[in-house]
C-alpha cells in the first residue's frame, strides 16, 4: 500500500510531477487572495451589513497577504535552485 502513496506513474511519464501541479495550484490560490482583495477594495461586493472602512481594510489585508505568500514562494523556489 505504501508504494502507491506519493507517486502517479501516468503523470511522471508525461513530464508532469505532483510537485509542479501543487506549485501551480499554490500560486493560483495566492493570486486569488490578491484578486479578492482588489475586488473588496474596489467595492465589487455589496456587503450590506459591513461598513466600507472595514471592507477596505480586509481588502488591503488580502492583497498584502497574497503578495507576501507569492514572494515567500518565489524566494523558496530561488533557494531550491542553488546547488
Amino acid at each position: 500500500m505504501s508504494g502507491l502513496v506519493g507517486r502517479q506513474p501516468g503523470l511522471e511519464r508525461r513530464g508532469i510531477s505532483i510537485h509542479s501541479v501543487l506549485r501551480v495550484l499554490n500560486v493560483a490560490v495566492r493570486a486569488a487572495f490578491i484578486v479578492i482583495g482588489i475586488l473588496l477594495i474596489g467595492g465589487w461586493f455589496q456587503l450590506r451589513y459591513i461598513k466600507s472602512d472595514f471592507r477596505i481594510l480586509v481588502g488591503v489585508i488580502f492583497v498584502l497577504y497574497g503578495v507576501f505568500r507569492i514572494v515567500t514562494l518565489w524566494l523558496k523556489g530561488k533557494g531550491d535552485e542553488r546547488p
